[in-house]
């Protein structure tokens, strides 16, 4: 006797001792999958899943009197139409139609019959349709992901469902592995789209794509038509005039040559060469869904690095602002917020945004799909001509030379690609085609680079400002010893982050204490800690990604200022052109103006860790808050001892050859750079330590209420009124910068050659060996921070 089956049916969950229960077999199971009700009642089905019978016959004989149910439906229409008839002729037509399908219906499935040709027929003609609609009265690419296909037909046609399924299963997946599995997917549904195509020559996406993928990899002529031939791809023909087309409704392109090397290889001397490292230089084109900008002949400025339209935008647009501080004055932005403000996720990753090894998560994540990669070839980019050859491999291409006759090309670039590409240009328009640079980089517009801004800008800021930073890194983290000389990025930006964070926590108290103090001591830090580390902070990561393009360019114009007090001797004048590019754009009002207001993130050019592993940063919000109030309590001590040491801020003259102003500021006993003080002792009009007003023609002599700007001078409210609200000093200072500088960078632009050592070379100091974030110091948790920080402010006040 059979032993009766019993147990918990796998769809409805239940024992049922009175059922019969029964397996699902290899039969069983390409039944069910043919239909729908597994999908609903046992998704996991699969051979040897026990259900009840109620289910199996649900779901394995969905079907089941499917043939009677269609017979007694002809045979109801048959009965209406014989009531309803009077003519005897059309009754006789009907009884043969009628004969025909009753033949059909209730013959049962067998290979020498048309039955699985009516079925196969009529899912190829529904596949076709689908698609078509798809592709031509929609307008849509081909689906190239499987389960976007699937859901596709499915969804436009509940008919099609379990089709895909249904010709998979027959290609015997499972004896195969996983990896082949998901190949075989992939072939079926390159199967569908051929079977589309065979019934409706229409459906024609996949073979354009698959053409314009061999013409993109050199296939000959014949071997496109070749395979038209086998109707795997399109003929050269419709491959030829789908790429006009495609070169006719453009989208905007960002160009971007950067080069790498591999510093980590061997530096050993061998017979040929004194190293083994290799230059590359990396070409991308990066798409997007905007509109292309249009070429103009007035695109380029004739008078290159414009003196006259960067003195009006500072007179006019800008110095108002830079008397100042950056903090004050983003309190009159609506909608900008503190990075302090931050949620974890977004505040980590503008503390790591620049480390190329950090191994983080990327929220901007760029995508394989819109970024192209041109070429990668040996060169260290040292040079204009370097530059051309890496441009030609751009300009060689059928599509760009389509594009270029017609749009502008944004490239995003740091200062050397900056200089040549802009020299190349200055060239062009000068000898013409008595050059031989290609006429094509007329239509290239270098645009600095933000995440260059940034680089340069924090790292700047923290090295002028060194000892300060190792004494509150020693008191933050409880170290004793000193701080590399020169950092890690992700270091150095944590550090400027913790300074800023402690600042806002703890500056109300400092301004109350210190009130209208022009100390020069004072003065250096407030402009350090209210001014210049917020910009270095907010100028990528707040304002260029937030595609706050107005609030961008005034505070590159205020880091251009500080980038001149320090010295740095290419950003002076490559943020210049930045400024001088957006003012002529302006005035001229060229498209590319709306389109960079718009669209500021564009001209990102992070592409380098777009793609990089991921791990976890070293700290929490929780460790990055305590690390904070530890950072207020140490600036809340340091300008304790300001206050003690008030006017003893010490100009000395040192060096072995060439003697050079240095700073000492009590407490630190280390030396400062002469960038490193405020911007108005940079001036020809140094602020007045024994009266409050720098105003040369003051009225109130014994009057000290007034306001002390950023740059370090004072006045009272009546003489900072008639000189209009800005520092004429520090104007005049600024104007004659400019003057220098864009003199000297435009000379640069039209040299004929290239010259050795045409970059300054960096003191190069001793740096941390290791980038790797494993390196993070440990914190530790302290229950009476709280306290100790209220006690600090309470002794304040």
């Amino acid at each position: 006797m059979t032993k009766k089956l019993l147990g918990q049916c796998a769809a409805c969950n239940l024992e049922k001792p009175e059922e019969r229960y029964r397996y699902i077999s290899n039969y069983a199971l390409e039944k069910a999958l043919i239909g729908t009700a597994y999908k609903i009642c046992c998704p996991e089905i699969k051979v040897g899943t026990l259900l009840c019978n109620s289910c199996y016959c649900a779901i394995v004989e969905h079907n089941r009197n499917k043939k009677y149910k269609k017979k007694r439906k002809i045979e109801q229409e048959y009965q209406k139409f014989v009531e309803n008839s009077k003519l005897v002729e059309e009754l006789k037509i009907k009884i043969q139609e009628t004969k025909i399908q009753l033949e059909i219906v209730t013959k049962p499935i067998s290979a020498d019959n048309n039955t699985f040709v009516y079925f196969f027929n009529d899912k190829i003609q529904r596949l076709a349709t689908v698609l078509y609609n798809h592709q031509h009265c929609e307008e849509n690419k081909p689906v190239l992901d499987v389960d976007e296909f699937t859901d596709l037909i499915e969804s436009c046609d509940p008919n099609l469902c379990g089709f895909f399924n249904l010709i998979f299963q027959s290609m015997n997946p499972n004896a195969k592995g996983r990896q082949t599995k998901e190949s075989l997917k992939r072939k079926v549904m390159l199967l569908c789209y051929q079977m589309a195509a065979l019934r409706n020559k229409q459906v024609s996406g996949t073979k354009n794509v698959i053409g314009l993928y061999m013409a993109g990899i050199g296939t000959s002529t014949v071997g496109i038509n070749t395979l038209s031939n086998m109707d795997l791809s399109a003929t050269y023909q419709t491959v030829y005039n789908n790429k006009k087309q495609i070169a006719n409704q453009q989208k905007l392109l960002i160009l971007n040559i950067d080069d790498y090397h591999d510093l980590h290889e061997s530096h050993i001397p061998s017979v040929t060469s004194i190293n083994r490292i290799s230059h590359m230089a990396t070409i991308l084109l990066n798409t997007n869904n905007i509109s292309p900008i249009p070429l103009s002949s007035a695109f380029h400025n004739p008078n290159g690095i414009d003196i006259n339209l960067l003195k009006q935008a500072l007179n006019l647009q800008y110095m108002t602002g830079f008397s100042i501080s950056y903090n004050t004055q983003k309190s009159n932005w609506s909608s900008i917020k503190d990075i302090t403000t931050l949620n974890e996720f977004d505040l980590v990753e503008t503390l790591v945004v620049h480390c190329y090894n950090a191994d983080l998560s990327e929220k901007h994540v760029r995508r394989f799909d819109t970024t192209k990669l041109v070429d990668f070839i040996p060169s260290d980019l040292k040079n204009m001509n370097d530059y051309i050859k890496a441009l030609t491999k751009v300009f060689s291409l059928f599509e760009m030379q389509l594009y270029l006759m017609n749009y502008i090309i944004p490239v995003p670039a740091d200062f050397p690609g900056q200089l040549y590409i802009r020299r190349a240009i200055v060239q062009k328009l000068k000898y013409g085609n008595q050059c031989s640079i290609p006429k094509e980089v007329l239509s290239l517009v270098p645009i600095l680079g933000p995440l260059h801004v940034l680089l340069n800008t924090r790292e700047s800021c923290f090295l002028t400002f060194h000892p300060f930073f190792n004494e509150l890194y020693k008191e933050v983290f409880g170290k004793k010893k000193n701080l590399a000389a020169k950092p890690k990025p992700w270091r150095i930006n944590l550090l400027l982050y913790l300074a800023h964070a402690g600042w806002n926590t703890i500056k109300s108290y400092i301004f109350a204490q210190f009130k209208h103090s022009k100390d020069l001591g004072y003065c250096t830090f407030v402009d350090l800690l209210d001014n210049l580390i917020p910009a270095t902070l907010d100028i990528y990561t707040i304002l260029f990604r937030g595609n706050n393009f107005n609030q961008y360019i005034e505070t590159i114009f205020r880091l251009w200022t500080v980038m001149r007090r320090f010295g740095q001797k290419n950003y002076d004048k490559i943020m210049l052109a930045l400024i001088s590019d957006v003012q002529y754009w302006t005035s001229i009002q060229h498209p590319i103006i709306n389109t960079l207001r718009n669209n500021l993130w564009i001209n990102d050019n992070q592409f380098a860790q777009s793609f990089a592993p991921k791990r976890s940063y070293p700290y929490t919000k929780k460790n990055l808050d305590l690390m904070t109030k530890r950072t207020a309590i140490f600036l809340l001590q340091f300008f304790e001892k300001l206050w003690i040491n008030h006017g003893k801020a010490e100009k000395k003259m040192e060096g072995a050859r060439i003697k050079k102003p240095y700073y000492y500021f009590p407490p630190l006993s280390k030396r400062f750079p002469f960038g490193a003080i405020p911007l108005g002792y940079h001036s020809s009009h140094l602020p007045n330590q024994n009266k409050f007003c720098d105003y040369e023609n003051c009225d109130f002599i014994f009057n000290t209420n007034g306001i002390v700007l950023i740059c370090g001078h004072a006045y009272h409210e009546e003489c900072f009124d008639r000189i209009g609200l800005k520092c004429q000093y520090c104007f005049d200072y600024l104007s004659a910068s400019i003057d220098e500088l864009t003199h000297s960078f435009n000379e640069w632009l039209k040299m004929n050659i290239d010259i050795e050592n045409e970059f300054d070379q960096m003191h190069v100091l001793s740096s941390e060996d290791d980038n790797s974030l494993d390196q993070a110091e440990i914190i530790k948790e302290n229950n009476d921070m709280d306290r100790e920080l209220a006690d600090k402010i309470t002794g304040i006040n």
